[in-house]
């Protein structure tokens, strides 16, 4: 799918689908079913880890967060410098094994060497799973302080 070609449009138009108001009225319900109706062009990184970090709408998400993470991998949302990668990082396997594309340019951003790991991840399966997940999120919130 190339992403030029879904950037001028809502969600609920690329999904149609169309949520109704929201049945709760946290900040966070009500914000995502706002977002849901922006254009995608308009998505700021903070409107990208509210929605991937709620696993909502990933196949069009995902790779505009790339493109993000792929300029600088620590950008920041409103929380901490690497936000959206956290996000993003938590991603259910199930997505990637779906998307294996996208997987590959994850993996590219992960082992780049832009983000000064000191631990191997190339070599697993996905590279977030066990202790490099937990080393690897671990090191974003420290860079942040």
């Amino acid at each position: 799918m190339m992403l030029n070609n879904y950037l001028d449009k809502t969600l609920k138009e690329l999904e149609g689908e169309t949520w109704g108001k929201p049945q709760y009225g946290s900040n966070l319900v009500v914000r995502c079913h706002e977002l849901r109706r922006k254009p995608l062009i308009d998505f700021s990184v903070e409107d990208l880890r509210i929605m991937i970090g709620q696993g909502f709408s990933l196949k069009y998400l995902v790779p505009i967060a790339l493109r993000y993470l792929a300029d600088n991998p620590f950008v920041r949302g409103d929380f901490y410098k690497g936000d959206l990668l956290v996000c993003v990082i938590n991603i259910e396997q199930t997505f990637w094994d779906l998307n294996p594309e996208t997987y590959v340019e994850m993996d590219s951003i992960i082992t780049s060497g832009s983000l000064g790991l000191d631990f191997p991840v190339r070599n697993c399966r996905w590279f977030y799973i066990g202790a490099g997940k937990t080393l690897l999120t671990s090191k974003i919130k420290k860079n942040d302080r």
